[in-house]
């Protein structure tokens, strides 16, 4: 024993080389007082009875099941609140660029957020060619899309329904302009989908590939399952070659996809 209190011990050991070496450990004992419920000391005194009986003090490992010890921290030290607390010129600075910073969007620079831009689905397309003159043709586009709806009622005061205005009909309708921006598009026809597959599984597939117009996954009419095959349709011809690159012969759900481009007389 020391006089600062701590203890000495001498051990000698064999390390790892085979040598005989001797290692000093100054050890210190010090005494923790706690304070404990009166019941619960009264329970530690109670004698042990049953299979127990005799037992030494305390829990025993082959009766007693231990849970996880928690360490809660209830509340911080005054030093670290302190640490903690906000800068007053900080927040000052902070609210000053906030209240000058104007939302814009980065599809039809209006006045909302991008994600929530109504014509975000419509220059998709647009976004991903990043061709110039990008603010000048989405202005355009919004108008058009904006005239294009127009009113419900035409000129002779009868109800005009929205694929007929602004033409009298058959292919300026808006149905057959879609129908044919779609054949326009490259479609790529994967096969060999498992029964349980949905369009949602074939979106995360090709999502790294570019943006998509359509994904469209076959299935059965009785039993709503897939039917084996599905299309999905580019913007771009590059992502669409992309997409057969890496898709044809990929392993996926324990199959082996098959994709190639669909032709025209396929997708109708």
């Amino acid at each position: 024993m020391n006089d600062d209190g701590t203890k000495t011990v001498i051990d000698i050991r064999i390390n790892d080389d085979g040598k005989k070496v001797k290692v000093t450990s100054k050890i210190r004992t010090k005494t923790v007082t706690s304070q404990v419920n009166p019941a619960i000391a009264r329970r530690r005194n109670l004698r042990k009875f049953g299979d127990c009986t005799g037992l030494k003090a305390g829990p025993d490992t082959d009766s007693t099941s231990f849970g996880e010890i928690v360490h809660l921290k209830l509340a911080a030290s005054a030093k670290s609140a302190d640490l903690d607390a906000p800068n007053p010129e900080d927040e000052k600075i902070i609210k000053d660029k906030l209240s000058s910073a104007k939302i814009s969007c980065r599809i039809c620079k209006g006045d909302h957020f991008t994600a929530k831009c109504p014509f975000k689905d419509s220059h998709q397309h647009i976004l991903a060619g990043g061709g110039g003159g990008g603010d000048e043709t989405l202005a355009g586009l919004s108008r058009s899309k904006t005239d294009a709806a127009g009113p419900a009622v035409g000129t002779t005061g009868k109800y005009v329904p929205p694929g007929m205005r602004g033409g009298a009909g058959g292919d300026q309708s808006r149905g057959a302009r879609m129908d044919g921006d779609r054949d326009d598009l490259p479609t790529v026809r994967i096969s060999n989908l498992s029964e349980d597959t949905t369009e949602n599984d074939v979106r995360d597939l090709i999502a790294r590939f570019g943006h998509t117009a359509r994904v469209f996954v076959a299935r059965d009419r009785d039993t709503n399952t897939c039917k084996g095959f599905g299309y999905v349709t580019f913007y771009d011809k590059f992502d669409a070659e992309r997409c057969i690159a890496a898709l044809n012969g990929y392993g996926y759900d324990n199959l082996i996809l098959s994709a190639e481009l669909a032709k025209n007389k396929q997708r109708s």
